[in-house]
């Protein structure tokens, strides 16, 4: 098992950031310090994109579902300017982004600050019109966002960009502490509107065994058959908390900010959308140690750029943050801790 399999999970089980700038293109990837190092593929071709291509798969797509290895500060500046550009494509419809980095439970104190504020601006709102909606202190305070669990300032770049976008913010996860709750009870019950989410899942053997073989392997192989199931169920009632608000594409435009353990399409939250998750384009940012001319298989291999087009429609690819063995220091885990599987 590889560093970067785990990382993605124990970015956040302690509770706790190609793209080629190259040429003229979309306002938001002219940040081309960000994008340098950087390349997107896609994973059924292998194909690299350049940005011109890239904007056109996102840009008219409804629901988009982008990834992260959540301690990689560079992947949450592509992707915040990744969501500036996808949200101002339209800018005659209401857009949302769903955040994995906010709980459920203070969704109803956010959306009444933004509400009291007047509501979404419209994307590329003037000057006047940004200064009258909340500041991004007064948004993270509302959606009860833990700077000390997320390693801020590692996600401030995508934070700003959210705010920038004018789009509604919405808190989506399933907490710690309802995980925490719901081990206690065992086999207890959550509400109808997330059971029934879960229930229709497009779900088989297959996935389950996909998803509780990346529990394993993200557990450095520590973790007690025991435990396996009840974990898997939080992973799953965790995806299809983040999906439930993605099922509202119908009346706006969405995209989800989460893990890449989260918004894969073989066990993530694709499975949970029903019909529209034909409508859906999903966005792996993953880290790659080589560098190499030629296609995604020619860069990573054959056997990852297999997984990766089990897992995503487009992804990117960065250089690793350099972070020691999560292995080595390893915490005690339970069914409340992980809230995103690894990539593999």
């Amino acid at each position: 098992m590889e560093r970067r399999d785990v990382v993605a999970l124990l970015g956040l089980a302690a509770l706790l950031p190609g793209c080629a700038a190259t040429g003229g293109g979309p306002s938001g990837l002219r940040e081309a310090g960000a994008f340098r190092t950087a390349s997107f593929y896609d994973t059924s071709s292998g194909e690299r994109l350049d940005r011109r291509r890239l904007f056109a798969r996102m840009a008219p797509a409804p629901i988009v579902l982008l990834g992260e290895v959540h301690d990689n500060s560079l992947h949450h500046r592509i992707r915040g300017s990744l969501l500036l550009d996808w949200v101002r494509s339209q800018p005659s419809r209401v857009a949302a982004l769903v955040f994995e980095q906010l709980d459920r439970e203070h969704d109803g104190r956010l959306r009444l600050l933004q509400r009291s504020a007047g509501g979404p601006a419209p994307a590329g709102a003037a000057p006047s019109r940004a200064r009258d909606r909340p500041s991004l202190d007064e948004l993270l305070e509302a959606g009860g966002f833990d700077r000390q669990a997320w390693a801020w300032p590692a996600h401030q770049p995508l934070f700003e960009a959210a705010r920038q976008s004018g789009a509604t913010w919405i808190a989506a996860n399933f907490s710690r502490a309802s995980a925490r709750q719901l081990g206690r009870l065992q086999d207890g019950e959550v509400e109808p509107a997330l059971q029934a989410v879960v229930e229709s899942a497009r779900w088989s053997e297959e996935a389950q065994r996909a998803l509780e073989r990346a529990l394993l392997d993200g557990h450095c192989g520590r973790l007690p058959a025991s435990a396996l199931p009840g974990i898997a169920r939080i992973q799953r009632l965790r995806d299809a908390a983040l999906a439930l608000p993605l099922l509202d594409a119908a009346e706006r435009r969405s995209l989800l900010l989460a893990g890449n353990g989260h918004v894969r399409r073989d066990y993530g939250v694709p499975r949970y959308l029903g019909a529209l998750e034909r409508e859906a384009v999903v966005v792996g940012f993953e880290e790659s140690g080589r560098e190499a001319a030629g296609d995604l298989a020619a860069v990573v291999g054959a056997a990852r750029a297999g997984d990766f087009g089990d897992a995503y429609h487009l992804v990117c690819l960065t250089p690793a943050e350099e972070r020691e063995d999560p292995c080595a220091s390893l915490p005690p885990l339970s069914p409340a801790g992980p809230t995103q599987t690894p990539s593999r």
